[in-house]
Protein backbone atom coordinates (compact mmCIF):
# COMPACT_ATOMS: atom_id res chain seq x y z
CA UNK A 1 0.00 0.00 0.00
CA UNK A 2 1.58 3.49 -0.89
CA UNK A 3 1.66 6.51 1.78
CA UNK A 4 0.08 9.67 0.85
CA UNK A 5 2.06 12.14 1.65
CA UNK A 6 0.45 14.68 3.71
CA UNK A 7 2.44 17.51 2.87
CA UNK A 8 1.19 17.54 -0.51
CA UNK A 9 -2.39 17.18 0.53
CA UNK A 10 -2.56 19.98 3.15
CA UNK A 11 -0.82 22.34 0.18
CA UNK A 12 -3.89 20.97 -2.56
CA UNK A 13 -6.64 21.38 0.02
CA UNK A 14 -6.15 25.13 -0.10
CA UNK A 15 -6.06 25.24 -3.40
CA UNK A 16 -8.98 23.75 -4.27
CA UNK A 17 -11.42 25.55 -1.34
CA UNK A 18 -10.07 28.54 -2.84
CA UNK A 19 -11.15 27.52 -6.52
CA UNK A 20 -14.69 26.54 -5.12
CA UNK A 21 -14.91 29.80 -3.31
CA UNK A 22 -14.57 31.59 -6.71
CA UNK A 23 -16.20 29.47 -8.81
CA UNK A 24 -19.46 30.31 -6.45
CA UNK A 25 -18.73 34.09 -6.08
CA UNK A 26 -18.64 33.97 -10.08
CA UNK A 27 -21.57 31.92 -10.38
CA UNK A 28 -23.89 33.96 -8.15
CA UNK A 29 -22.95 37.15 -8.52
CA UNK A 30 -20.81 39.24 -6.54
CA UNK A 31 -23.34 42.22 -6.77
CA UNK A 32 -25.84 39.65 -5.40
CA UNK A 33 -23.62 38.46 -2.52
CA UNK A 34 -22.46 42.14 -1.40
CA UNK A 35 -25.96 43.13 -1.99
CA UNK A 36 -27.55 40.72 1.13
CA UNK A 37 -24.82 41.45 3.10
CA UNK A 38 -25.73 45.14 2.54
CA UNK A 39 -29.20 44.72 3.32
CA UNK A 40 -28.45 42.74 7.45
CA UNK A 41 -28.75 45.33 9.71
CA UNK A 42 -25.50 46.42 11.48
CA UNK A 43 -27.10 45.35 14.92
CA UNK A 44 -27.29 41.51 13.91
CA UNK A 45 -23.35 41.96 13.01
CA UNK A 46 -22.61 43.43 16.19
CA UNK A 47 -24.34 40.88 18.17
CA UNK A 48 -22.77 38.36 15.65
CA UNK A 49 -19.18 39.06 17.13
CA UNK A 50 -20.15 38.78 20.80
CA UNK A 51 -21.57 35.84 20.34
CA UNK A 52 -18.92 34.08 18.02
CA UNK A 53 -15.92 35.43 20.28
CA UNK A 54 -16.69 33.37 23.58
CA UNK A 55 -17.24 30.45 21.09
CA UNK A 56 -13.95 31.04 19.76
CA UNK A 57 -11.69 30.44 22.86
CA UNK A 58 -14.19 27.95 24.42
CA UNK A 59 -13.36 25.57 20.83
CA UNK A 60 -9.47 26.40 21.48
CA UNK A 61 -9.46 25.48 25.28
CA UNK A 62 -10.91 22.52 24.13
CA UNK A 63 -8.43 21.42 21.69
CA UNK A 64 -5.56 22.62 23.98
CA UNK A 65 -6.78 20.14 27.14
CA UNK A 66 -7.01 17.63 24.15
CA UNK A 67 -3.61 18.57 23.04
CA UNK A 68 -2.41 18.11 27.18
CA UNK A 69 -3.64 14.87 27.83
CA UNK A 70 -1.58 13.72 24.14
CA UNK A 71 1.01 15.26 25.51
CA UNK A 72 1.55 17.45 23.01
CA UNK A 73 3.14 20.89 23.48
CA UNK A 74 1.07 23.21 21.64
CA UNK A 75 0.30 27.01 22.88
CA UNK A 76 -2.79 28.72 23.01
CA UNK A 77 -2.21 30.95 20.24
CA UNK A 78 -0.84 28.51 18.03
CA UNK A 79 -3.98 26.52 18.19
CA UNK A 80 -6.07 30.28 17.78
CA UNK A 81 -4.36 30.57 14.12
CA UNK A 82 -5.16 27.25 13.14
CA UNK A 83 -8.63 26.97 14.34
CA UNK A 84 -8.85 30.19 12.44
CA UNK A 85 -7.31 28.79 8.93
CA UNK A 86 -9.80 25.79 9.58
CA UNK A 87 -12.49 28.02 10.07
CA UNK A 88 -11.82 30.15 6.67
CA UNK A 89 -11.01 26.42 5.02
CA UNK A 90 -14.42 24.61 6.24
CA UNK A 91 -16.44 28.15 4.85
CA UNK A 92 -14.97 27.81 1.50
CA UNK A 93 -14.91 23.93 0.80
CA UNK A 94 -18.47 22.49 0.81
CA UNK A 95 -18.78 19.70 3.73
CA UNK A 96 -16.65 21.70 6.09
CA UNK A 97 -13.29 19.69 4.64
CA UNK A 98 -11.46 22.45 6.21
CA UNK A 99 -12.05 21.50 9.50
CA UNK A 100 -10.09 18.28 9.46
CA UNK A 101 -7.25 20.37 7.99
CA UNK A 102 -6.19 21.23 11.58
CA UNK A 103 -4.97 17.65 11.45
CA UNK A 104 -1.87 18.56 9.20
CA UNK A 105 -1.04 21.70 11.26
CA UNK A 106 -0.93 19.73 14.72
CA UNK A 107 0.89 16.56 13.39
Amino acid sequence: MKKVNLNKVAKLLPVIGIILFFYIIIDIGAERIGGAFLSIPLQLYVISLFLSTPRLFVFVYKWQFICKKQKMGVGFWYLMKIFMVSLFYSSVTPGGIGWHIRIFYLK
